[in-house]
């Protein structure tokens, strides 16, 4: 995060496909935070003694309507992308 204030001992697991089964991936007596590109204010992607699942893989567009200009998108698709 750019706070940069506090850093945690943090397990990553990567989800890699919109379909898959997120159970996989769960831990037993674990907390677990979905993340990004790790570009947040303050710190909030800090998940301190559990599971980040990182979702940065899941950079798909899967539909844009230029008339509502609605855009339906994977979780890790990034801003830049969008603007591009």
């Amino acid at each position: 995060s750019w706070g940069r204030n506090l850093r945690f001992e943090q397990k990553k697991k990567w989800l890699r496909w919109r379909h898959e089964d997120l159970t996989l991936l769960l831990e037993p007596g674990k907390t677990h935070l979905p993340v990004g590109y790790g570009r947040s204010y303050g710190d909030s992607g800090l998940n301190h003694g559990g599971v980040l699942i990182d979702t940065t893989h899941l950079d798909r567009f899967i539909k844009y309507d230029p008339h509502t200009g609605l855009l339906r998108c994977d979780a890790g698709v990034s801003l830049d992308q969008v603007l591009q």
